[in-house]
């Protein structure tokens, strides 16, 4: 049976399968939130029906790009495409990804991931909280031992001392604990077990796990600034937690640096434009084009293209002849 060079994997869902698995996630366009796994050491993106990941993209070409392995890593080479590729935020004719590496075909988004599946291990703490029960029930039969000792040795002292000193050794020996009730462990054992797996809400185990991997991918894009990456995720997991404080607050907070990142560039651009440096500030307006790209609608991606044409005619140039992607 023939080798599927690429396994596909709809709505964001891991691989299956143990080991390392190199991986285009889409982000964008119709195929948005399919995960492709690259099985072929040779891999082909786009618009024809002869190509191994095909993109739904007016833009891309019939054979845009090859993906080609090679000593551990994939090399990304743009097949002469009539429109070329983005990586990064840079047009390249060739790049080795590395792992959270974005790859642009017109309007559509892959993310490069390299995913490890690696046996799952038992729970520390309940194997822990096991543990410990069973050093309390050692504890129970060596007491009970004592006991049974004791006992024992409160016969023999019956035996010498008379019926007197068994009165007296039963008083002695009664200190009361035989009345207390033992304490409630099912009840005790139910709290444990609540508080390692971290019951806090109505959530299962299983979707717990996807909104906990969700904000860790979002937190790992929002510290390396893919702050519409990090914003995928973080939507992504209120969808499937719309009730959670702090995926909101993430979320809040990624918008917030989004902004802020956005407002550093403008001035920027304003900085290199009042020094006459027109073309290194088209190429900051440029960026906040990138960034903006999915939302043409935006004030600041409209203000940016105002801007770049307005130094276009600083430069001579004719409007449009600066191609930011």
């Amino acid at each position: 049976m023939e080798k599927k060079p690429v396994e596909i994997i709809r709505n964001y869902e891991k691989p299956k399968k143990l080991g390392k698995h190199h991986c285009l996630l889409c982000m964008t366009g119709d195929n948005k939130g399919t995960t492709y796994i690259i099985k072929n050491k040779r891999v082909v993106l786009g618009r024809g029906d002869t190509a191994d990941i095909k993109v739904l993209d007016g833009k891309c070409s019939r054979e845009h790009l090859e993906l080609v392995y090679n000593n551990g890593k994939y090399i990304l080479t743009d097949l002469k495409s009539q429109n070329g590729t983005v990586v990064n935020d840079l047009k390249v004719t060739q790049h080795i990804l590395k792992d959270s590496d974005k790859v642009i075909i017109g309007k559509t988004v892959f993310s490069y991931k390299i995913i490890e599946r690696v046996e799952e291990k038992a729970d520390l703490e309940l194997v822990e909280y096991e543990e410990e029960e069973e050093e309390e029930e050692e504890e129970e039969t060596k007491t009970k031992s004592s006991k049974k000792g004791n006992k024992q040795e409160g016969n023999k002292r019956i035996l010498i001392y008379g019926i007197a000193l068994l009165v007296l050794a039963f008083v002695f020996l009664d200190d009361g604990t035989s009345n207390k009730k033992p304490p409630p462990k099912k009840k005790e054992k139910k709290e444990l077990a609540q508080f390692y797996t971290g019951a806090k809400d109505d959530l299962d185990e299983d979707l717990r796990e996807k909104v906990m991997a969700y904000i860790h991918q979002g937190r790992r894009e929002m510290r390396e600034q893919n702050y519409f990456r990090a914003i995928e995720q973080f939507n992504m997991a209120l969808i499937l937690h719309p009730t959670s404080g702090e995926v909101n607050f993430l979320l809040n907070k990624t918008k917030q640096q989004l902004d802020d990142h956005i407002k550093s560039i403008f001035t920027k651009a304003n900085r290199e434009a009042e020094s006459f440096k027109y073309e290194e500030s088209i190429k900051q307006y440029c960026a906040v084009l990138l960034y903006l790209q999915e939302y043409p609608d935006d004030e600041r991606f409209k203000d940016a293209k105002k801007n770049i044409e307005f130094l276009e005619e600083k430069l001579g140039l004719e409007q449009g002849e600066s191609k930011c992607y």
